[in-house]
C-alpha cells in the first residue's frame, strides 16, 4: 500500500512539474523520483532488510516536502520574470571556440596520472581493487591528494564539456579535435579509476553524460546511441568496469544486482541506524553550520594543518569517523558511508538542517536551471547536466562537502571563458 502511494505521489509530481515547467525532465522531478522510490522500496523488506523507523520516514518525507515547496517558491520568480524563456531552446554556438585550453587540461591530467599508474597496476595484479582502495585510505601522499582535488574535477570537465560540444557541434567546431579531447579525457577517467579503485568519478561522468543526452535529445536515447556508436561503447565499458570494481571491492557474498540494490536503495536503512542509535551516530555533536559549505574551506584547513601543524578539525573527517564504520543492517548485509545527505543535515544543524539543506539545494538548482534556460551556453548546459547527476549522489552523502565537487563547477566556468581567447 505504501509503495503504491509513493508511486501515485510520484506520478502526480511528474505531471505537475511537466505543466509547471513545460518539460517532464527537470530537477524537482528527478529529486522526487530518487527519494520517493528509495522510500517505497525500503518498505518492501527486500534482502530481509528491516523497515526503517517512523522517525526516519518522517525526516525523509519532510526533506522532500521542504525541497518541493522551496523549489516552487523560488521558481515563481522565473515564471513572473518578463524575460521570455523558451523551454525548448537549443544551444547555439555562434562563434569559433578556442579549444586548446580544454585540450591542454586533458593532457596535463594525463601526465599527472601517469606516474601513479605502474604501482596501481602492480597492486591490481597481485591483490585486486580492494587492496588498492585500502592503500588509498591509509595513504598520506600529498601527490594523490592533489590528484583528487585538482585532476578529478578536470577530468569531469573534459568529458562533460566535450560531450556537450559534440552534441551541439556545427561548422564552427573542429569535431575531430574535440573527439581527441574526449578520448584523452576518457582515458584519464579510466586511469584515475584504476589508481584510486573508486567508482565515483566513473559514475558521475557516466550519469552526467546520460543526463546531457536526455536534455539534448529530450529522452530519445536510442537515436543518439545509434548515431554515435563510440559513445554507446564507452558507456557500456563504464558499466562493466563499475561491476568489476564493485565485485572486487566489496567483501560480501551478494550478487552484483543485490549489491546495486543495497548501494542505491538501502542508504535510508543506514541513516536509520544512526537515528535509532544517536550515541553511535553522534547526533548531539553538531557542526553548527560548519559542514554545509565545508568543501570551500576544507582545503585551507588541510594546508594549514600540514604546514603549520595547527590541528584544526575538519568537518568531513569528523563525519567520516562515524560513516566509515561498516554497519550490519541485516545479518548478511553490511554497508558504510552511504547514509544520505540527511545525516549531514542533522549533524550540522539538528532538526533545522532538514529545512536548511533542502532549501539551499532548491535555491541552487533554481539558479542553475534559470541560467540554463535564459542563457544556454556550453557552461550552463554542462553545469546543469553535472548538477543533475549530483542529485543522484545526495542519496549517499552531502557531496558539496568535497572540494573536487566545488572545483568541477569552477573549472567548467574558467574553461568556458577560455574558449573566447583569441590565438595570435
Amino acid at each position: 500500500m505504501v509503495f503504491i502511494l509513493n508511486v501515485l505521489i510520484l506520478i502526480v509530481s511528474l505531471f505537475f512539474y511537466k505543466i509547471y515547467l513545460g518539460n517532464i525532465f527537470n530537477f524537482p522531478n528527478l529529486f522526487n523520483t530518487l527519494w520517493l522510490l528509495m522510500i517505497a522500496f525500503s518498505y518492501q523488506n527486500i534482502l530481509n532488510i528491516p523497515t526503517p523507523s517512523n522517525t526516519t520516514y518522517l525526516y525523509a518525507y519532510l526533506s522532500v516536502v521542504v525541497f518541493n515547496i522551496s523549489s516552487i517558491i523560488f521558481l515563481m520568480k522565473r515564471r513572473n520574470n518578463n524575460d521570455k524563456i523558451d523551454e525548448n531552446s537549443r544551444l547555439n554556438i555562434k562563434s569559433k571556440y578556442n579549444l586548446w585550453t580544454l585540450f591542454f587540461s586533458s593532457v596535463v591530467s594525463f601526465f599527472s596520472l601517469l606516474p601513479s599508474l605502474p604501482s596501481a597496476f602492480q597492486l591490481l595484479r597481485t591483490s585486486g581493487f580492494h587492496e588498492i582502495r585500502k592503500e588509498v585510505f591509509l595513504s598520506e601522499d600529498s601527490g594523490k591528494m592533489l590528484l583528487q582535488w585538482g585532476i578529478n574535477p578536470l577530468i569531469i570537465c573534459g568529458i562533460v564539456m566535450s560531450v556537450v560540444l559534440l552534441l551541439n557541434s556545427n561548422e564552427k567546431i573542429n569535431k575531430k579535435f574535440l573527439v581527441t579531447i574526449l578520448v584523452i579525457s576518457i582515458i584519464n577517467c579510466l586511469m584515475y579509476t584504476i589508481i584510486f579503485a573508486g567508482r565515483f568519478l566513473l559514475m558521475i561522468c557516466f550519469i552526467s553524460v546520460i543526463f546531457e543526452i536526455v536534455i539534448h535529445y529530450k529522452g530519445r536515447l536510442f537515436k543518439i546511441f545509434f548515431n554515435n556508436i563510440w559513445l554507446a561503447i564507452s558507456l557500456v565499458l563504464s558499466i562493466i568496469l563499475v561491476i568489476v570494481i564493485s565485485n572486487q571491492r566489496v567483501l560480501s557474498n551478494l550478487s552484483f544486482w543485490n549489491m546495486t540494490y543495497v548501494y542505491f536503495f538501502a542508504p535510508l536503512n543506514l541513516f536509520n541506524v544512526y537515528i535509532e542509535n544517536p550515541d553511535f551516530g553522534k547526533l548531539d555533536d553538531l557542526f553548527n553550520g560548519k559542514f554545509i559549505f565545508s568543501g570551500v574551506y576544507t582545503p585551507i584547513t588541510v594546508l594549514l594543518n600540514r604546514i603549520f601543524k595547527t590541528g584544526f578539525s575538519i568537518p568531513l573527517a569528523t563525519l567520516n569517523e562515524v560513516t566509515s564504520n561498516f554497519v550490519w543492517i541485516t545479518p548478511f548485509v553490511h554497508m558504510n558511508n552511504n547514509s544520505t545527505y540527511l545525516y549531514a543535515a542533522l549533524r550540522d544543524f539538528g532538526i533545522l538542517g532538514l529545512f536548511i539543506y533542502p532549501m539551499v539545494l532548491a535555491k541552487y538548482f533554481q539558479v542553475v536551471y534559470n541560467n540554463f534556460l535564459m542563457n544556454r551556453t556550453v557552461f550552463t548546459e554542462s553545469l546543469y547536466a553535472y548538477s543533475l547527476a549530483m542529485l543522484v549522489f545526495l542519496l549517499f552523502e552531502w557531496m558539496p562537502a568535497r572540494i573536487n565537487i566545488i572545483l568541477a563547477g569552477v573549472f567548467m566556468y574558467l574553461l568556458y571563458k577560455s574558449f573566447f581567447i583569441k590565438l595570435k
